[in-house]
């Protein structure tokens, strides 16, 4: 019986140990909260990943060096998204609002329209890259839900643009007084006019 279960102990902590070894930290700096991690769809090795209190951080070599990009209004970071087909063009969503990039991550402009509404979400359309959409949210931080008085429940709304971001229409897509955490937003890639979202409502 002490036989049989120390050869199943000994298995179990070579099972776990396996598993672990798949895996290694890359965390930049201290480590933290990260909040999204996003490789470029365009360039082998390139990636981004949103901070929890220090803005974005890239990485060139899958991740084994990092380095802080940028200067944004807010260092709280839900969402990073890149353009497909252009690296250059990037959207960032933060606790403050919604910042796009022209120039790779160095440089950002701030869409005033979603001033103080946090931004968790952000897609842009595989086969238009001028067609853009950005969820109202905070994941699951909800300490941080009315920072700027964004409040926790209202209409579930998502940021809307044509033109690549150079300008946004704001769209309601319910009304009910419920948690407005939008989660995902995904265009279905054979379909762009098929648009899905996860939100704390529900799927749309």
């Amino acid at each position: 019986m002490y036989k049989k279960f120390t050869l199943l102990l000994i298995a179990l902590l070579w099972l776990i140990t396996s598993a672990m070894s798949q895996w290694q930290p890359l965390n930049p700096g201290a480590g933290g909260q990260v909040q999204d991690v996003v490789c470029d769809p365009n360039t082998s090795g390139h990636l981004f990943l949103a901070s929890d209190m220090e803005g974005i951080y890239e990485s060139n070599d899958n991740g084994e060096s990092w380095h802080a990009k940028g200067d944004l209004l807010h260092n709280r970071v839900y969402a990073v998204t890149f353009t497909p087909g252009n690296s250059n063009r990037m959207y960032v969503g933060t606790l403050y609002g919604l910042e796009v990039s022209s120039d790779g991550g160095n440089t950002f402009s701030f869409v005033e329209l979603t001033r103080k509404i946090s931004i968790s979400a952000i897609a842009v359309d595989p086969n238009n890259a001028n067609i853009v959409l950005a969820g109202t949210g905070w994941r699951d931080d909800y300490d941080f839900s009315s920072y700027f008085g964004l409040k926790e429940k209202g209409n579930g709304e998502v940021y809307r643009s044509i033109d690549g971001g150079t300008t946004w229409t704001k769209i309601t897509f319910d009304t009910n007084d419920s948690d407005r955490n939008v989660f995902t937003i995904q265009f279905d890639k054979n379909n762009s006019n098929i648009v899905y979202m996860g939100s704390a409502k529900g799927i749309h």
